[in-house]
């Protein structure tokens, strides 16, 4: 198989293949591709190119496996693609090759935004209780965060209610209960991009902030996780939040534009490898700078937020198919008895 056949190739034949279901919508397939209330990969019409709007890119066939299965290059995509497929399908080679999907408009419809709010007649909001239960302070929390208020855009009179961080598109990166019976879940409302917050000192200036250290996360959590145990004087950092892996080539594009510092990683230590080469790869884009790897302080986790709530004994139990270890199998060291 080729480039050329791989492209003649319809998306949803190809999903299909892999055991995602697409949902017909206003003459297109939706498909929710990972744990999510509301699908947010698209196709187009012709089914020969797709967006993913939780990511906020979007690709043909080729880029496929190269967002979503970790294939280094188009040969490793067209490899899998063919594996994907099998021996016997037949390839249609007059079919029409279509450009990538531009980006489209978003998904959701802001409808406001408000200071985010810890209590409520002295009692913890939804949100806040929701941040706790993740072991996050939400009085240390509240300033880097938003209240948001949103609809579906096909739906504008079905307003949804969460908690986000601003983002460098004008956007807001979301937590949010999209449904009455579910979880919190990650959404974006408004363009995709990552969150950036410069160092200030006490009087909320930020004059000498280039030349501070910067600390890359890999998630609002883990971002929050750091605001909530640290201790060291305000203005000492800058902090740049990526809001999943894919994000490091906007990251790369922000911090390639600023003076060469230091820059400290946080990355996810996911059981495929994908937060470990997310970082490589950011590091890789950004060679004039000096970085450090800190995910030495959660080793064992799978990011700092797991480790800080198994440390408070917290109900938190590892998403599927991440082989680190769940808390309740996790054993704290013995203390060594002392020789007499």
């Amino acid at each position: 198989m080729n480039i050329k056949d791989a492209k003649s190739i319809p998306l949803d034949e190809f999903l299909d293949r892999q055991g995602y279901t697409g949902k017909l919508k206003a003459g297109r397939l939706w498909y929710a591709i990972r744990e999510e209330s509301h699908a947010s990969f698209v196709l187009t019409r012709d089914r020969f190119a797709w967006y993913d709007h939780g990511l906020g890119v979007g690709g043909n066939i080729i880029d496929w496996p190269i967002t979503y299965k970790n294939a280094r290059d188009v040969s490793a995509s067209i490899g899998y693609i063919a594996g994907v497929m099998g021996s016997g399908y037949i390839v249609q080679p007059d079919r029409v090759q279509f450009k990538k999907m531009e980006p489209e408009l978003p998904h959701y419809t802001l409808v406001a935004v408000d200071d985010f709010e810890p209590y409520n007649r002295r009692e913890l909001t939804a949100h806040a209780k929701h941040l706790a239960s993740r072991g996050i302070n939400p009085e240390r929390a509240a300033p880097y965060l938003t209240d948001i208020k949103f609809a579906l855009r096909e739906d504008p009179k079905s307003l949804l209610y969460g908690f986000g961080m601003i983002n460098e598109q004008e956007g807001y990166e979301v937590r949010s209960k999209l449904f009455s019976t579910s979880g919190y879940k990650k959404t974006t409302v408004g363009g995709k991009g990552v969150s950036v917050i410069r160092a200030r000192n006490s009087d909320h200036k930020t004059e000498d902030w280039h030349t501070k250290t910067w600390l890359a996360f890999y998630s609002m959590m883990d971002f929050l996780t750091f605001i909530t145990t640290d201790h060291s004087e305000i203005g000492t950092y800058n902090f740049i939040v990526m809001h999943g892996d894919a994000m490091i080539h906007k990251a790369a594009e922000y911090l390639n534009t600023l003076l060469a510092g230091t820059i400290h990683h946080y990355c996810h230590l996911d059981s495929n490898g994908n937060g470990q080469r997310a970082m490589l790869d950011l590091m890789g884009e950004m060679p004039d700078w000096k970085h450090g790897d800190m995910s030495y302080q959660y080793h064992e986790f799978k990011d700092m937020n797991e480790k800080h709530m198994y440390e408070l004994k917290l109900d938190y139990r590892p998403a599927a198919g991440n082989t680190h270890r769940s808390f309740q199998n996790i054993q704290k060291p013995k203390p060594r008895s002392k020789k007499v």
